[in-house]
């Protein structure tokens, strides 16, 4: 039993460290196209750009606020009866997240929003750009990072255990099975100790893209800039209704947001 488990401690820490080691050799080899140079990037875009997936489901919430597809009743989202078409795909998507005739959870819509296809695709395009570090290969890096810490809690888990049994019962595939899942258990961590954070959220080209935005013309419509200046600063902007900016305000720990969680090799 003991020689079986240090042997699946071997399994786990090594698929682990190869999923980790591919994960990040695709993060450096992925293809950049040769970008031509925009005054502008359409307005999810630049949400995308400035504060990450929730800024972009924040920027299209205040879309429907605006077109009055949604409201704020009592602390929740309530789809109004309006019956428009929306041909944005991501303010689609920010709909679709409101249930007809259901209050929601203003984190909720937000949430499902950031999570949709139509934004995944957004970070999709601005890596491609060059624009912003891949958020879908990142995501894909710290989730094999965390399979790696938890291989490597195990191991060392089991050769504490083993031991402990070595020393008390004589058992000697217990004490084989400590010296066995021991070294790479405490290499893995001295690995992920060492490792440093990956970069996360706008290049320097994606900061250059930032800063060269210019305010939308007033032909765009009279909602235009508004969209503009929650795009920039999301509900702390003075042009997010209020109604909405309440509901949505709260502590944010950087000004750009990954796909997860912060974890090993994220923010």
């Amino acid at each position: 039993m003991w020689l079986g488990l240090a042997v699946g401690a071997w399994i786990l820490l090594v698929g682990a460290a190869l999923g980790r080691s591919r994960a990040r050799r695709r993060l450096r080899r992925f293809p950049v196209a040769e970008r031509e140079r925009r005054t502008a990037v359409p307005v999810h875009a630049y949400a995308f750009l400035c504060g990450g997936r929730r800024r972009t489901a924040q920027t299209a919430m205040t879309a429907l606020y605006l077109a009055g597809l949604i409201e704020v009743r009592r602390g929740r989202i309530v789809r109004t009866g309006a019956n428009h078409d929306v041909p944005d795909p991501v303010a689609a998507a920010a709909l679709a997240a409101c249930r007809p005739g259901r209050p929601e959870r203003p984190r909720g819509v937000e949430g499902r929003t950031k999570r949709s296809a139509p934004v995944s695709r957004i970070g999709d395009s601005l890596a491609r750009d060059g624009l912003v570090t891949h958020p879908g290969l990142l995501a894909r890096i710290e989730a094999w990072e965390r399979a790696l810490l938890l291989a490597a809690f195990f191991s060392a888990f089991l050769a504490m255990t083993a031991l402990m049994v070595w020393d008390v019962r004589g058992s000697d595939q217990a004490g084989l099975a400590a010296a066995v899942a021991a070294p790479p258990g405490a290499l893995a961590m001295i690995v992920l100790a060492r490792t440093r954070p990956l970069p996360n959220g706008p290049t320097s080209e994606g900061r250059r893209a930032i800063e060269e935005q210019p305010l939308p013309p007033r032909e765009d419509g009279p909602h235009a800039r508004t969209l503009h200046g929650v795009a920039s600063d999301g509900p702390r902007s003075p042009l997010m209704p209020d109604g909405l900016a309440r509901v949505l305000r709260r502590s944010e720990p950087s000004a750009w947001q990954p796909d997860g969680p912060a974890g090993l090799g994220g923010l």
